[in-house]
Order: structure tokens, then sequence, then C-alpha cells
């Protein structure tokens, strides 16, 4: 009965010093692997199973950007075994005054029992999961897969916009289509008269979104190609057209409402 005691104790030692020889902070852990996913409905999925049965545990720390690559820290208990993060992209842009995108991030522990603690950052090239779109700054927001209160945002430095409230009709404005827009008038937003560098070559318009106008203006119909001087305010508020855009971002935006509204001569 000893002798079956002490080889069960033997094993239970064994079994910890391999778990543990990974836990100090100069662990030679294996680093985690990411599996990145551009599919809409596996982002819906996990947006809408943010638990413990959607991902195992884990905690987000920082996103950033830079050069073109994205990065993440991560903690979570473990290593005796490699683990998986997967990237998931929904496949659309959000616009703004500069583009963004809503990626979750699921944790696969591949069943390790130990309980080292390991922070660690991973990195993966934006043009991954964009392909050729090309955009010189990004704003990321990261949820984790498991956890509905947990997540983080890089905020892109973005465009100068220079936009400033204003009540009398003191901007120049071209009403004009823009792809995939939402808004007011639809995808029917206003061009200013000057644009931004966006790299490459290629410059962006800058827009004035309408969202909203003061109840005199209301009935006003704008027509697509026509000249316009306008006065707004930043809209603040809930934006109900505020969401995902395709990835045709259009340029640098700001969401307005209309306090003054008048055609060109």
């Amino acid at each position: 009965m000893r002798k079956t005691a002490f080889i069960c104790g033997l094993l239970v030692l064994l079994m910890q010093a391999a778990c543990s020889k990974d836990d100090g902070p100069g662990g030679d852990h294996v680093t985690s692997g990411i599996v990145l996913t551009k599919d809409a409905a596996a982002y819906g999925d996990a947006v809408s199973n943010r638990t413990p049965l959607g991902s195992d545990p884990f905690e987000l720390t920082d996103v950033s950007v830079a050069d073109g690559t994205v990065s993440f820290t991560v903690s979570y208990s473990g290593g005796c075994k490699q683990h998986t993060f997967e990237v998931i992209w929904g496949e659309a842009l959000k616009g703004g005054e500069s583009p963004g995108i809503d990626l979750i991030i699921k944790h696969n522990a591949h069943g390790d029992p130990c309980e080292a603690y390991i922070t660690e950052t991973l990195s993966f090239p934006l043009n991954d999961l964009l392909d050729t779109l090309s955009l010189e700054g990004m704003t990321v927001l990261v949820l984790n897969g498991g956890n509905d209160s947990d997540s983080v945002t890089y905020e892109t430095p973005g465009y100068d916009f220079g936009f400033t409230d204003s009540d009398d009709c003191t901007y120049s404005v071209t009403a004009q289509y823009v792809l995939c827009g939402t808004g007011l008038y639809g995808n029917l937003w206003f061009a200013l008269d000057d644009s931004i560098s966006a790299g490459a070559g290629y410059y962006y318009r800058k827009y004035l979104r309408p969202v909203a106008t003061i109840q005199s203006l209301a009935a006003i119909e704008v027509v697509a190609g026509k000249k316009y001087k306008i006065g707004a305010r930043k809209f603040t508020g809930d934006d109900p057209f505020d969401g995902p855009v395709c990835l045709a971002y259009p340029g640098p935006s700001v969401p307005i409402r209309i306090m003054c509204l008048q055609e060109e001569e």
C-alpha cells in the first residue's frame, strides 16, 4: 500500500515538474500560433458568443499598429503546450476620420493543464487580412472572444481634418455619391474642396457626412453634383447611421448636423 502511494506521489511530482519547467519569466515555452480568419458569419458567431464556451480564458492588454503590422498582447495560464489564437475579421471597414476594423480573438489552449501565467505579444501583417487594400492609417478594435467586457483599441493618429463648427453657410462643398456610404441622404455626402494624401500617389477627398439637420432644412432636396454652401456642427450624439462599410473606404469624414444649407450660384 505504501509502495503504491509512493509511486502515485512520484507521478504527481513528475507531472508538476513537467508543467512548471516553463513557469518562470525566462521560461522557454513555445510561442503561441496565430490563425487569421476572414469571414463575416464567423465574426458574427464569435461576437454573439463571447463566453468561456466560445474561447479558453485569456486577457487582452494591448494592441498597436506600426509599419503595416498589428501586434496584440495576451496573458493566459499554460506553459506545457503551444496555444493558438484565432483572429477573426468580419470583412468590413468602419468609416470616419480614419478607416477602422473590428477584430475578435478566440483562444485555444489545446487542453494545456499547466498554470504558469504567460504574457506574450503576437504579431501579423495587416495585409494578410486586407489583401491588396492599402491604407496609411487604421484604427483597430480587438474583442476578447471569451469575455464580453474585455477589449482594447488602437486609435490611429488619423488624418488632419481640421473641421470647425459653424452655424453660417461658410463651407463650400459638392454633393457627391460615395461607395458604401451611409447618412441622412443615403450615400450622398458633402465633399470639401481639399484632399489628403493616402500614400503611393493617391489622394482622398475630405467629406462632411450629413446625419442630421435642423427642422427648417429637412424638406430641402440635395442633388448629386450640385455645389452648396453649408454650415454644420460635428454630430456628437448617437449616430443612427454609424456602422461598418464595405472595403471601398471613401476617405476621411466627419458626421455633421446641418445648420445652414443653400445652393451656390
